[in-house]
């Protein structure tokens, strides 16, 4: 496929252009412009707060679904069913990342990648999320040079792009994603200031659907602006503004009604190589133990899933829906805890306050903060680790066992007796065996 982008050039998103001067010297195509920073503050912190309430959804739902799988025999189908599960909830985490990524203006450090590694771990899940009636081809450049972002952001960027394809191809058709290398002429840097001439990297989205008129065109990047009525939620292709926009690149839409949409976009390209893998698989095995953990978490349904699923894997829990319940628990239960789990936001006594007071108890006790903010504790103690919801049951016993496998503390929690559990009893104290997922 040709690249067109000489003669209908890109600008750099964040440039402040009107969708009058756009449509005067960019007939065909919209060009991202800028939106006010009070706006997208005002919206950044309505979008945490919606993505906090369905991370906690959606984690309970996963560790459920957990559980299911694997207490399921592979031959049951059922346990397919299961499966189908979790992948909704995998799809619906990529979902959370995005909108918290949005909420926070893309503040975390980029890293050295390959747009190619990012495209080739997506095309399963793309040819899971497009219809069966469109047809899928990807078209990577071999000699594709590296960019510098975060690779959960360039997944970000794909996946909306290719779901905005999908949606407009009802009746099904073609979607093409492609990358390539791009060198940007002078000619080109003249018509647009904010592009330098130099090597850029080119990802292509094409599709053979509807297209758009040139009032769509010109709201495209709008927040919350959709055409899809009630399915649709108007943050996808702002999302795609919002990361272009921090990594200084650009965005071309070329489209018009009944000849389907081009969505190109540049990244400045780098010479080094890339210098760490595009995504971390995820554990495949549930860690279990015997160990004694303290639970906090306010929300009921997920406390209880929680809690469900870490019996469920050896260990003995003490489940609290506050700060003050677990200082309680700690205090006048006489408990022995080996680890804290706790939220981090919570009304009243956060997650820092409580892990401050226990630790007065026991300065070494290791401690799990969990949260669906955007947010991370305040300690910076050793023993102390952080996992974003929603998450797996393989990535809660991974973590837990990290902390826990470092080593013996050197001051256990201990208020009086020893009072042995009987939520969950276990053969061996501290052992640690695998449960295929």
């Amino acid at each position: 496929m040709g690249i067109a982008v000489g003669t209908a050039p890109s600008v750099k998103v964040g440039q402040a252009v009107t969708s009058a001067s756009a449509k005067e010297h960019f007939p065909g195509s919209t060009i991202a412009g800028g939106v006010d920073m009070q706006q997208m503050q005002t919206l950044g912190r309505a979008v945490a707060s919606i993505a906090h309430d369905f991370a906690n959804t959606l984690t309970g739902i996963r560790l459920y679904s957990d559980l299911l799988f694997d207490r399921l025999d592979s031959s049951d189908p059922r346990r397919k069913h299961a499966d189908e599960i979790r992948f909704a909830c995998h799809y619906g985490a990529s979902l959370i990342k995005s909108l918290l990524g949005f909420a926070r203006c893309r503040d975390a450090e980029p890293q050295i990648i390959c747009l190619n590694g990012v495209l080739e771990g997506l095309t399963g899940l793309l040819r899971r999320l497009i219809s069966e009636n469109i047809e899928l081809e990807i078209a990577c450049a071999s000699d594709l040079s590296n960019v510098l972002a975060g690779p959960v952001e360039m997944q970000e960027v794909i996946l909306n792009l290719a779901l905005n394809a999908r949606d407009a191809m009802p009746a099904g058709g073609r979607l093409r994603v492609s990358t390539s290398n791009l060198q940007v002429t002078r000619w080109l840097t003249e018509r647009n200031p904010d592009i330098h001439p130099g090597p850029y990297v080119l990802l292509e989205v094409t599709d053979s659907g509807v297209g758009m008129n040139a009032e769509t065109r010109a709201h495209l990047f709008e927040p919350f602006f959709t055409t899809k009525g009630n399915s649709g939620n108007g943050v996808g292709m702002t999302i795609v503004h919002d990361i272009v926009s921090s990594v200084g690149g650009a965005i071309e839409v070329i489209s018009e009604v009944g000849a389907g949409t081009t969505v190109r976009v540049l990244f400045p390209a780098l010479k080094c190589q890339a210098r760490m893998p595009v995504a971390r698989a995820d554990a495949t095995s549930v860690l279990c133990g015997s160990e004694k953990l303290l639970l906090i978490e306010d929300n009921n349904a997920l406390r209880e899933s929680l809690a469900v699923s870490l019996r469920q894997s050896g260990y003995s829990v003490v489940a609290a829906a506050n700060g003050e319940e677990a200082i309680l628990a700690a205090t006048e239960g006489l408990r022995e805890f080996d680890l804290v789990v706790t939220d981090l936001t919570m009304p009243g006594m956060d997650g820092n306050e409580v892990v401050r007071r226990l630790r007065r108890l026991s300065p070494t006790l290791p401690v799990l903060y969990t949260s669906g903010y955007d947010a991370t504790p305040n300690s910076a103690e050793e023993k102390t680790a952080f996992l974003a919801k929603p998450f797996s049951m393989q990535e809660l016993t991974h973590k837990i066992r990290e902390l826990l496998d470092e080593g013996p503390l050197s001051q256990p929690l201990n208020l009086g007796s020893k009072i042995e559990p009987q939520e969950y009893k276990h053969v061996s104290t501290g052992s640690k065996y695998n449960r295929t997922a």
